[in-house]
């Protein structure tokens, strides 16, 4: 059943301010006319036969269509050079929405007033036909439910045509969406896309990501099709791509059988499944953000899974991420205190790839290798994991606390760090109990660098302050080896790091974390574009 409501007509003229006072929601869009050159020119011209806009509101699985309606009658030029529409949204029950309404409008006197739920997602589309190019000016919200409510900023656009934001030019005919949702709550789920999300460090480690995109993006043609060698090479990089987006994103797991390695994309939400779906997404373990002013979202947590999301040939910018949010500073009044709120909190890392202190302004503006630079120390405590300490549970930026620690002890010059240069670098290194004591196996290369890192980290008091006010414990520190047990532990964590991905026998297997990072570097890209010198090392 469809439900036709025909509204008074709204004439294009700016909004007394009583209509935000007295309304629950309104949203109001301001625009001005385009000359030939792209400069705002006074009025807008409307014609007898103007046609206005559509827009379309989905709150889950109830829509409402504002259709496009023809002005009968001729429409006067607008004063002082803006052109104000006004929408009004007002609370009413849910159950008056319980099927698509289609909604006419009729642009001859104001306001519009559209009854709606207060805590329903509102999606508009706003047409130009005014008949000439224009610039939007303004799009806010007003009203008594202003403050429960927002201008969704992120994830995808609705349909194909971009956002309503200031700023924006549409030609005639070209449109754009509006959607007003709840003011995403501290602890909710909220799905954006990687370029919504503001770093709030200036750095990664290049190798933990360089591990991902090698192990990640392989060599489909390396092992002949339908043997077993094949099918394995293909689940430990192909599978292992899909199944931590699946994780990451608080959706369990893959679903097996559910895509076709060679084909799948994980831009393509069609080409796989996750094990819980939308409705189900599991927020404890998802990366963070909080909502600064302007509602932009700052990550506190995942710049390198985001960052090998960005990077991967199946990833990149406009792809949909789930994110928990933390907390909300929305309504600092200021930059300086917004960012104060940040780093009183521990939610930013303001140091940059040497160690020295930066402002914010210097901080990028977006994920990706090519904004973000290259922290060495941190890309060593990454390889420290389950050796110096454990990053189950530590706080934001332990891993960098761990490397600016580690920065004042260890020494990194272009020989000890991973580089394109010999496999000798990664040369076996370990330790072994010689009459009760620790002593160390193997002293040269990269893999020994790990090991005598992770020890000074072991060797710590749960107590001893590592950086600021955190100490050994708060950052996971593990306990030096002490049995024999241990000890073959160790060793074999340091082992598995370095080596290939590929058996004596000639079967796959899964390579070593460094093994991969390194490669990376000496071939310059993944196996899936450098076939030839990734085979070449197997």
């Amino acid at each position: 059943m469809r439900l036709l409501h025909t509204l008074p007509a709204l004439t294009l003229m700016a909004a007394p301010a009583a209509w935000a006072q007295g309304a629950a929601l309104n949203l109001t869009l301001q625009f001005s006319p385009l000359a030939a050159g792209g400069g705002a020119i006074s009025a807008v011209p409307v014609g007898g036969a103007a046609t206005w806009w559509a827009a379309v509101a989905v709150a889950g699985g109830l829509g409402w269509h504002l259709r496009r309606h023809r002005l009968a009658g001729a429409m006067a030029g607008l004063a002082a050079g803006l052109a104000v529409a006004t929408a009004l949204l007002t609370s009413a029950p849910v159950e008056a929405l319980v099927q698509e309404q289609a909604l006419e409008v009729a642009l001859q006197r104001s306001p519009v007033s559209v009854d709606m739920s207060g805590a329903q997602r509102h999606v508009m589309t706003f047409r130009n036909d005014a008949g000439q190019a224009i610039r939007l000016n303004g799009v806010a919200l007003a009203g008594t439910d202003q403050a429960a409510h927002t201008i969704w900023r992120w994830g995808a656009p609705v349909g194909s045509a971009p956002r309503c934001e200031v700023g924006l030019a549409l030609a005639a005919d070209a449109s754009c969406t509006v959607v007003v949702a709840p003011r995403p709550q501290v602890g909710e789920a909220i799905q954006v896309v990687l370029k919504d999300l503001h770093p709030t460090q200036p750095s990664v480690g290049y190798d933990q990501i360089y591990y991902h995109l090698a192990r990640k993006q392989p060599n489909a043609a390396r092992f002949e099709p339908g043997t077993s060698r094949y099918d394995d090479y293909m689940k430990d990089t192909v599978g292992k791509r899909v199944s931590d987006y699946c994780a990451d994103n608080g959706l369990d797991d893959v679903v097996a059988g559910s895509f076709v390695p060679e084909t799948v994309k994980l831009s393509d939400a069609s080409s796989f499944a996750c094990k819980r779906s939308a409705t189900e997404v599991e927020a404890g373990g998802l990366k963070t953000v909080v909502v600064g002013p302007g509602g932009q979202l700052y990550l506190t947590d995942g710049h390198h899974g985001f960052t090998t999301l960005w990077e991967l040939a199946d990833g990149g910018p406009d792809l949909p991420v789930w994110v928990r949010v933390t907390g909300d500073f929305s309504a600092a009044a200021t930059s300086d205190a917004f960012w104060q709120q940040m780093v009183a909190t521990g939610n930013a890392w303001l140091y940059d790839a040497q160690g020295a202190a930066i402002t914010p302004a210097q901080l990028p503006a977006q994920l990706g290798l090519a904004n973000l630079r290259d922290d060495a120390y941190r890309s060593l405590v990454y390889f420290t994991r389950d050796l110096g300490y454990s990053n189950s549970d530590v706080s934001e930026f332990a891993e960098f606390y761990w490397g600016a620690w580690l920065r004042q002890r260890v020494a990194l010059t272009a020989d000890t760090t991973l580089h394109a240069g010999a496999d000798e670098q990664l040369q076996a290194a370990g330790v072994a109990l010689a009459d009760g004591a620790l002593v160390t196996t193997g002293d040269a290369g990269y893999l020994a660098l790990v090991r005598d890192a992770s020890l000074a980290m072991a060797t710590l008091n749960a107590q001893d302050v590592v950086a600021g006010t955190r100490t050994a414990a708060d950052l996971g520190k593990l306990a030096l080896p002490a049995k024999a047990s241990a000890v073959n532990d160790w060793n074999d964590i340091l082992e598995e790091l370095g080596r290939n991905d590929i058996k004596q026998s000639g079967d796959s297997r899964k390579g070593g974390k460094a093994w991969y990072a390194k490669r990376y570097r000496q071939c310059g890209g993944p196996p899936s574009t450098q076939a030839a010198c990734w085979g070449a090392a197997s």
